[in-house]
């Protein structure tokens, strides 16, 4: 639905899909960054002030929720941050442009807005654990900052869940711990 308004246009944009395959839907769409493939359910509500239809990704608001049933990523993998043998400070998450990482589920829901997508909830299941996911992805630059929590199913020496900082791009992703100090590091001390 488009309405005009002195020059510029309010545009609104809902799409609901079901079982859509995704890799039909990034021929159709030229889509060649590492977007996910799989049968995809997904919705997005958008709405924007725009001058024209590519205007709208810089100034829509809205929302959207993804879910993928055992699909893959080709060239970004979180395999490394399942491992826990894992103790490098600074790692690619990269993996070679015609390989590919399965998983099991992936769901994600977010909001966007001045060509900003806030990542809210993203989790993905695979054999090995599962990875969750916040942050913010900027569309134009292709950016990722996001905050990684893996829970690998395997915990060697009762090690739990570990934390990382996910940023550069969707191409090329890298990974660094984030260290959580004790609580009572910061307790101010009793005297004695």
């Amino acid at each position: 639905m488009i309405s005009k308004e002195e020059e510029r246009f309010n545009g609104q944009v809902s799409i609901a899909t079901q079982n859509i395959d995704l890799e039909n839907l990034k021929a159709m769409s030229e889509i060649t960054d590492n977007f996910p493939s799989g049968k995809a359910t997904f919705t997005i509500d958008a709405s924007a002030p725009m001058t024209t239809w590519a205007s709208m990704t810089r100034t829509a608001t809205g929302t959207t929720s993804l879910r993928i049933n055992g699909g893959s990523t080709r060239g970004f993998g979180i395999a490394r941050l399942l491992r826990p043998e894992t103790s490098e400070q600074f790692f690619a998450l990269s993996i070679g442009e015609l390989e590919t990482e399965t998983f099991d589920k992936l769901e994600l829901e977010g909001s966007f807005t001045d060509g900003i997508i806030s990542i809210k909830n993203a989790v993905i299941d695979k054999v090995a654990g599962k990875v969750a996911f916040t942050g913010v992805a900027p569309f134009q630059s292709g950016g990722i900052a996001l905050t990684a929590t893996a829970s690998p199913n395997q915990q060697k020496d009762g090690a739990s869940e570990r934390r990382f900082f996910v940023g550069g791009t969707w191409n090329k992703p890298f990974a660094t711990p984030l260290l959580v100090p004790s609580a009572t590091k910061f307790l101010p001390k009793r005297p004695r």
